[in-house]
């Protein structure tokens, strides 16, 4: 299965609430979803980091499981893995 791994999409505090997020996030699952071979695209959040996984959960991803220690410089650690289907 080939999937796209989305790796940072960040907002500056001052300029977030404007829809800037939600049209970049949009714009990477259109893309994804014009190749065919693509079947999901997945991405992990910081176990508390609530706006973020509020932000994906409202735009259609799942939370797949929990990731320990997936972050090595970050405390917590421990990271969700969260996934949209395309296919």
């Amino acid at each position: 299965m080939c999937e796209m791994y989305m790796m940072t999409l960040g907002v500056l505090a001052p300029y977030r609430r404007l829809g800037i997020a939600r049209g970049l996030l949009e714009s990477a699952l259109a893309a994804a979803a014009q190749d065919p071979t693509i079947r999901r695209v997945v991405l992990h959040v910081q176990i508390d980091n609530d706006d973020a996984l509020r932000f994906y959960h409202k735009h259609g991803f799942a939370t797949v499981r929990m990731v320990e220690r997936y972050y090595k410089l970050l405390d917590p650690p421990h990271a969700y893995l969260l996934e949209y289907p395309l296919r």
